[in-house]
């Protein structure tokens, strides 16, 4: 969860950065995808692409429980409910509610995190049946030095078919005057159909909305054979593209394992460092 968080408001921010020279009075825009914006939102495709996936390889993220043992929360602002036994262990709970409800007092700082997150394991006699996470209006307000507040709505459905996994991701974040979501459906095939979680391949055909000020991007998303593995050392999948498109410009950004580049309509625009 920690990861997955970070992903989705690094995202959130990257966009309003590129966004905040961008003053108009006019009424809401449709806007198409320019080499300015690729250049921009290329890093946060990457990322959260990355992170995303990766959150599927690690349940303890979406556990409360995780987050006490980093000291990020304590017991007391997290109500558990519901059956939190993993008969299959396969790290997810069998049907669980985590309500936050936290506020930190710092010597230059407050915070305060609420909302609910939901896990439930498909079959909790069987490893490889898949699980549902919804994430309710999870709101971050941090007051410091900077000030950061946010809030998000996400859920993953992973689901077992006959001849391998399909799933469905969405979410949602508003961090100030910005917002933007992904809808992605997606197909899954891993390297061991006894370990799912141990890594695979995914492809997924989607959107992805950004609305800031008067201007809205509607753009479509496809990612292609996108390899990644629990174990591997690599900050991104090892393999795959990401295509974002507004049906005439595309957005190309190809993943090896360390680094990406990305390319609009065949221009270089970035890389990973």
């Amino acid at each position: 969860m920690k990861k997955l968080l970070t992903a989705i408001f690094v995202g959130g921010v990257i966009f309003l950065t590129c966004k905040k020279s961008e003053e108009t009075t006019q009424p809401e825009t449709k806007k198409n995808l320019d080499q300015q914006t690729a250049q921009v939102i290329a890093p946060a495709v990457a990322e959260g692409t990355s992170e995303m996936f990766g959150s599927f390889f690690n349940p303890e993220d979406f556990s409360s429980l995780y987050l006490m043992q980093l000291g990020i929360l304590t017991p007391p602002c997290v109500t558990v409910s519901g059956d939190t036994t993993d008969a299959d262990g396969d790290g997810y709970v069998k049907n669980a509610t985590y309500d936050f409800n936290c506020d930190y007092q710092g010597p230059d700082y407050t915070l305060t995190i609420t909302g609910t997150i939901t896990v439930q394991d498909d079959d909790d006699s069987d490893p490889t049946s898949g699980f549902y996470i919804n994430i309710s209006n999870f709101t971050f307000n941090y007051s410091g030095p900077q000030t950061i507040s946010w809030t998000m709505d996400a859920t993953y459905d992973l689901n077992k078919t006959q001849t391998g996994w399909n799933g469905h991701i969405e979410y949602s974040f508003s961090y100030n005057n910005v917002s933007w979501s992904w809808t992605w459906d997606f197909t899954y095939e891993p390297d061991d159909p006894n370990a799912p979680y141990a890594g695979g391949t995914f492809n997924f055909e989607g959107n992805y909305n950004v609305n800031y000020q008067n201007y809205n991007y509607s753009l479509t998303v496809k990612g292609t054979n996108v390899h990644y593995s629990e174990y591997s050392s690599c900050k991104y999948p090892d393999s795959g593209t990401v295509t974002v498109t507004d049906g005439t410009n595309n957005l190309v950004i190809t993943f090896n394992c360390d680094s990406y580049t990305a390319e609009y309509n065949g221009i270089p625009v970035a890389a990973s460092n």
